[in-house]
């Protein structure tokens, strides 16, 4: 039977998210539901690959095409800002540095700030409630932050602490057109995982960091939880912090996972809590740094437990 032809774009701008989304095996299982639906019900079939989106659980086709539609504004968002703050960043950094007292990457990195303010803010069905911002230092106070990891939105939503940071990620972000671009014109820190040289030259770009008064972040878990539960710290957090001398300070998020679920490119309906932890000052010798990040993890655990 010959399909309608507006079943035939719909088909097709789901096969083009799939082939990204699905693994081959279950990309040729899609298909073959679509075979067995019946071209005189269309909705039905383009419900068996609109459901590919988010294959964890079940949706309606109503619920599915308002999905679909929240998706498309998302990524329109997305680029847009990203075609005008990823290049204001890189001029404004540029003409910033021709100031004696411009600390690199302050420009880009305010930027990055508005770029992620706008997008949360554009967002139908995302509120954000910040607590504890008495335990936010001011700017220019050199200290280790650690967030737990749910989300690849989580650094959005870090943003809205409201100082200038540097931040380690993994190095395959900074290979994003236009956002790497921008990334490393903030200074932002790149790390290749699994490679101890790569890692050496993080840390020690961290250290220097840190001398200059620009505060690090991190998320020790190392990976984003797929559950939300917190994963088991890795102790460079807090080995750095114990060897520069300077305070960590915890933060907590909850409800991050809902923004942008790992391994699906649709949003969801997310109400993100921010509890800022007061700072934590290193006491010399007296805890070694898998002991403070055990610690740490458990004072976070509990604190995530009363924000959830």
């Amino acid at each position: 039977m010959k399909m309608p032809p507006m079943m035939t774009c719909n088909i097709c701008f789901s096969l083009i998210y799939l082939k990204t989304r699905l693994s081959i095996m279950t990309f040729m299982h899609k298909l073959s539901q679509l075979e067995t639906a019946s071209a005189a019900k269309p909705l039905a079939a383009i419900s068996v690959l609109l459901r590919a989106f988010n294959s964890d659980r079940s949706y309606g086709i109503s619920e599915l095409m308002v999905r679909l539609t929240k998706g498309i504004y998302f990524w329109i968002i997305l680029v847009a800002a990203t075609l005008v703050f990823a290049p204001a960043a890189a001029i404004g950094e540029t003409v910033s540095q021709l100031s004696r007292h411009s600390i690199k990457g302050r420009w880009s990195h305010w930027m990055a700030v508005l770029w992620s303010g706008l997008i949360l803010r554009l967002m139908p069905g995302w509120t954000i409630t910040l607590t504890g911002r008495e335990h936010i230092p001011p700017q220019g106070t050199p200290v280790v932050l650690i967030a737990n990891h749910e989300s690849m939105a989580d650094i959005w939503v870090l943003y809205e602490l409201g100082i200038h940071f540097r931040w380690l990620s993994k190095i395959e972000l900074f290979k994003i057109p236009l956002i790497g671009w921008a990334m490393r014109r903030a200074g932002y820190i790149a790390i290749d995982r699994g490679n101890r040289h790569s890692h050496s030259e993080a840390m020690k770009q961290c250290s220097e960091s840190l001398k200059s008064g620009v505060p690090v972040f991190f998320f020790p878990e190392g990976t984003r939880s797929r559950t939300g539960e917190m994963l088991p710290f890795k102790s460079g957090a807090f080995r750095l912090a114990k060897e520069s001398g300077v305070p960590i300070l915890p933060v907590v998020l909850a409800g991050t996972k809902d923004l942008l679920p790992k391994g699906s490119g649709l949003p969801g309906k997310a109400h993100v809590k921010i509890s800022v932890l007061p700072m934590e000052r290193i006491a010399e010798g007296l805890e070694s740094a898998d002991e403070l990040a055990s610690r740490l993890r458990e004072k976070m655990l509990a604190a995530r437990k009363l924000i959830a």
